[in-house]
């Protein structure tokens, strides 16, 4: 993982990526109509408003290292079984 983001800021930040990062500007006008808020801190301060913030942030995929987890969590796993005893 690299420290510098796409949009070839020096740091990805939380900060940057919430409040900064043009590549996420479409993505940002969503987590602002969706928490109802500019303010970062309002938004971690409040319980609902950072899990929407939680979720934005993997639905950006930004982060590469939750693809594979958010890729499992998709699967349809009601069809699996444990395996049988040897």
């Amino acid at each position: 993982v690299l420290p510098t983001c796409t949009c070839g800021a020096d740091r990805q930040t939380l900060i940057h990526l919430v409040a900064y990062c043009p590549d996420l500007i479409d993505q940002r006008t969503q987590l602002i109509r969706t928490a109802g808020s500019t303010n970062l801190r309002e938004i971690l301060a409040n319980k609902d408003k950072a899990v929407l913030a939680a979720e934005w942030l993997l639905s950006t995929r930004v982060l590469a290292y939750f693809n594979t987890a958010m890729e499992i969590a998709a699967i349809d796993t009601q069809q699996w079984a444990p395996f049988q005893e040897l």
